[in-house]
């Protein structure tokens, strides 16, 4: 490499170097208050030649609305201390049925309403027929079976 060549890329380097320090950062400069808004009154005297523009009448804040109160608990209702749900009532009935030798070969629908079960179908015997109903009746929740089952 000739010696002006180097001399050449030296200074280019230099003025990119010097250029790149003679840069300013730019200065955040303060900026004057920003005013309220305006103010306009419809019942201002001359308020037929259209709205006035008052500056002086200060900006009204509105408060947040308060918190609700909570709402008071609901009175408890008299009746049995251990509620069960109809569902799961139905469902515990089908499991004891599924485990039980003398009905696990039937197809048994079991439907519960307010603790009353209905039981139909088609069992074997009139044995089967009163176990699927002393089954239904030990399960927690039922206040009543109607048992609609039939014999083949």
């Amino acid at each position: 490499m000739t010696r002006s060549r180097r001399t050449a890329g030296l200074l280019c380097f230099a003025g990119l170097w010097v250029g790149c320090a003679a840069t300013r950062e730019p200065r955040m400069e303060p900026q004057p208050p920003i005013a309220p808004p305006a103010v306009v009154s419809e019942e201002a005297p001359g308020a037929a030649d259209g709205p006035t523009v008052d500056l002086a009448e200060p900006v009204e804040t509105v408060a947040a609305p308060a918190a609700p109160e909570p709402a008071p608990e609901p009175a408890a209702e008299p009746g049995p201390t251990v509620t069960v749900d109809d569902e799961m009532i139905a469902t515990k009935i089908l499991i004891k049925f599924s485990s039980d030798a003398r009905l696990s070969m039937h197809q048994i629908d079991v439907a519960s309403r307010d603790g009353v079960v209905v039981l139909t179908g088609r069992v074997g015997t009139p044995q089967a027929r009163e176990a699927a109903e002393a089954l239904a009746r030990q399960t927690e929740g039922v206040v009543r079976v109607d048992n609609r089952l039939s014999v083949d």
